[in-house]
This record gives structure tokens, sequence and C-alpha cells, in this order.
């Protein structure tokens, strides 16, 4: 996937706003498929029947909260044209992985308890 969210983003360049929300939404589409999105997304909604509900509630909730981040985060790099600091950038990566790690422990723990019981 080298090169190819520039190459989608580079689309935009100079392009009315119905060519930028295209290509927003295909870098979205992009990102959601990553990896760790999969993963958490896969935690969260994994377990029985009877908690389809809460899994979908909690996913919604975990995309809400996603999209507000992106969203709060995202807004002042278009506006002001300017990056989050390379610190802050590797400090964010560090939690996201933090809770990648905790959500793959917690559907570990879900599923020994489903076993044993």
């Amino acid at each position: 996937m080298l090169g190819l969210d520039d190459w989608i983003a580079s689309l935009a360049h100079g392009g009315g706003l119905l060519v930028v929300a295209a290509v927003a939404i295909a870098l979205g589409l992009r990102h959601a498929t990553d990896p760790d999105h999969v993963a958490a997304v896969s935690a969260l909604v994994a377990g029985d029947g009877e908690q389809r509900g809460r899994a979908a509630r909690l996913s919604l909730c975990w995309g809400a909260g996603h999209a507000t981040s992106l969203f709060a985060l995202g807004l002042p790099v278009v506006l002001y044209r300017a990056y989050l600091p390379e610190g802050l950038q590797r400090g964010a990566e560090g939690a996201v992985g933090i809770v990648i790690c905790a959500l793959a422990v917690s559907l570990l723990l879900r599923l020994r308890r489903s076993r044993d019981g």
C-alpha cells in the first residue's frame, strides 16, 4: 500500500468540494481497513448472540469516538496546513498500540471465561 494514500490525496489538489469529499471518503475507507481497525472492531463485536446488541452499541460508540477524534485532530491540519508535532504523533501511535493490546487481552479473557463456564 506504499504511496496509495498519497496518490488518493493528490486527486483532491485543485478539485472542487465534491472531489475533495470523494477523496476524503476514499481515504477514510482505506483507513478503516487497516489491520488495527479490523482487530479492534473484531474484538468489540466478538461474543455470543445474547451480546449482539451490546456489541453493536459499543461498536457505534467506538466509531463515533474515533470519528470525533479524527475530526478534532484533522480539522486544524486542514485549516492551518500544519501537522501535529512529531512527539505527539508518536505518543498517539503508542496509545493506539496500548488500546489494541488491551482489547486483545479483553477478548482472550472473554474467550477463556466462555470456555470455562
